[in-house]
């Protein structure tokens, strides 16, 4: 047959476990059912609640059953019973349902509510009696009050744990499950007291845990007044000195030098040389001199072109495929060309002019051969529109006056709206969409450069140069004046560099380049002065990463 217990684990020096329980005697095992109970350590709840949960134990594994005043400690083999092993049991009742099991810690946690409010109650009322009739000070007064709270609150839980954690049926009951629980044991009417202390807590537990301990608590409380009384007294007595003189001087003159030396050497070891700038967008070639609201992209596909991006009035050379660049010669070309609305706003229409001519031996052009270009429709922004043109001549010449300048008149088109661009037959289109995403600053558009293929040597080059802009490290506002090349130099990458390389990135790369030593920190840029000594100056330069700071000697 089964006995059936419902009582509530109250806290205890001895107990690990708070919270109603259900206790089941059946005839080879032990069964404990937890119904919402919380680890208790050295008087501490950190929390965890454990519902619905259950475990059952053998009765050799019963360690300890003890009666102290209105508790029974149960204590049970942790091995076995693991994590909640020891039990400090009250508040037995009639009824075993949850529902009464709840009922009593609402009314366990209402009076232990009450209990608090009484206790503040009388704190403050010992802390109006001692400052208006004792005449003492705040914070004695303070410290009187808090004391006599504490210690109100320990006698009212003291009697409280006598009256409702003990009542006659709560007696009764638990007399009923110890004598079972000797029965199944074996003990015969003795108590079996092995019950083992809690094993000793973090320094946080053990602190919190004092909230629990209130003698121990109040006996502090009161050395805290005590000793507080005695400051106040002290000081009210003798006084505070005013100024305190120290000889920090005297104390000085013996490390000065050698300290100063040492600050000195620091300052220098971390504050960078030169002064501090920064760059929004590195400069390149690829918009140097700004973006056109309308690009003309060309794609060839025979022949050659010195270009992949074609302004307005401005000749570039054509060749064959395995002809010199050099040689006058008229060769039959072959090109795809693409326009591509970079603006925000619609273009009606687009009409364009590319002018063929070939060079005669006297310097006059010749062979002059027009090829014009019109798309009658609406140009979408970021929407590109193509044309096969064939012609013959060893130069061209782009006509297309409506070429503005993305900025103040014309506002670019949306990052997003380029990504489409990326699904182009044209390797070029695909390369002027990642362009456009690098000069708007788009998130990934690095990753978009790397993903392109199916490109000639030219437009490579051109993919190449938008990755060195694209980089963690930017050079930016490129000037030159009496010989010297000033620039921006930002770096955007996570490390802290000592040196930094600068080389000529300006088509045609002349493979100049300029070690410069500094202490770049990240996110932060330096401006540099790079020596000319008489060559051209470059119009963009590329960044590398040279050695890693290690705040050493430099």
């Amino acid at each position: 047959m089964n006995h059936v217990f419902a009582a509530l684990a109250v806290p205890h020096r001895d107990a690990d476990v708070v919270g109603p329980v259900r206790i089941t005697c059946e005839p080879l095992a032990l069964r404990i059912e937890l119904c919402g109970v919380r680890r208790h350590a050295r008087g501490f709840v950190p929390g965890g609640i454990a519902r619905d949960a259950a475990m059952t134990v053998p009765y050799s594994a019963v360690r300890a059953l003890v009666r102290r005043g209105p508790v029974l400690l149960l204590g049970l083999e942790p091995r076995v019973a693991a994590p909640y092993a020891r039990f400090a049991l009250a508040r037995f009742s009639e009824d075993a349902s949850l529902t009464s099991l709840n009922e009593g810690v609402a009314r366990r946690r209402l009076e232990t509510l009450v209990l608090a409010l009484v206790a503040m109650l009388v704190g403050l009322v010992s802390f109006v009696a001692a400052s208006a009739v004792a005449r003492t000070s705040s914070l004695a007064a303070a410290s009187l009050a808090a004391v006599v709270a504490f210690a109100s609150y320990g006698l009212a839980a003291r009697l409280r744990a006598e009256l409702f954690d003990g009542g006659v049926r709560s007696r009764r009951r638990m007399r009923e499950l110890e004598a079972l629980l000797g029965e199944r044991v074996g003990l015969e009417g003795a108590s079996l007291e092995l019950m083992e202390r809690a094993a000793a807590e973090a320094p946080v537990a053990e602190l919190l845990g004092l909230a629990g301990r209130t003698r121990r608590l109040a006996l502090a409380l009161v050395g805290v007044a005590v000793g507080v009384g005695v400051a106040v007294t002290v000081v009210r007595r003798f006084g505070v000195a005013s100024r305190v003189t120290l000889p920090v001087p005297a104390a000085l003159r013996g490390i000065e030098p050698e300290a100063l030396r040492l600050g000195n050497a620091a300052q220098r070891l971390v504050t960078p040389v030169r002064a501090a700038c920064r760059c929004a967008r590195a400069e390149t070639s690829l918009w140097k001199d700004g973006v056109a609201s309308v690009s003309v992209l060309v794609s060839p596909r025979r022949g050659a072109l010195d270009a992949v991006w074609l302004a307005h009035d401005v000749t570039y050379s054509v060749r064959a495929d395995d002809e010199p660049a050099a040689e006058p010669s008229a060769p039959r070309v072959d090109f795809d060309v693409v326009v591509v609305n970079n603006g925000r706003v619609d273009l009606d229409t687009v009409s364009l002019i590319l002018t063929f001519a070939r060079k005669s031996p006297s310097g006059d052009r010749i062979g002059v051969m027009e090829r014009g270009l019109h798309y009658p429709a609406r140009l979408r922004p970021a929407q590109a529109v193509r044309w096969r043109v064939r012609a013959r001549g060893s130069e061209v010449r782009l006509t297309f006056p409506g070429m503005a300048k993305l900025g103040a008149e014309v506002e670019p088109a949306a990052a997003d709206a380029f990504v489409a661009l990326q699904s182009a037959r044209l390797g070029a289109v695909r390369l002027h969409g990642a362009m456009m995403l690098g000069y708007l600053g788009a998130p990934g558009a690095e990753a978009v450069a790397h993903a392109i293929t199916g490109l000639s040597p030219l437009e490579d080059a051109s993919r190449r140069a938008l990755l060195d802009a694209l980089g963690p490290l930017k050079a930016c506002e490129v000037t030159t004046s009496d010989g010297v090349l000033r620039a921006c130099v930002h770096n955007g990458s996570k490390a802290l560099l000592r040196a930094v390389t600068l080389a000529d990135a300006t088509p045609p790369v002349s493979g100049r380049s300029w070690t410069v030593d500094d202490l770049f920190f990240p996110a932060r840029g330096l401006t540099v002065e790079l020596p000319l000594e008489g060559a051209a100056p470059p119009h963009t330069l590329s960044v590398k990463a040279g050695r890693e700071a290690d705040l050493g000697p430099p």
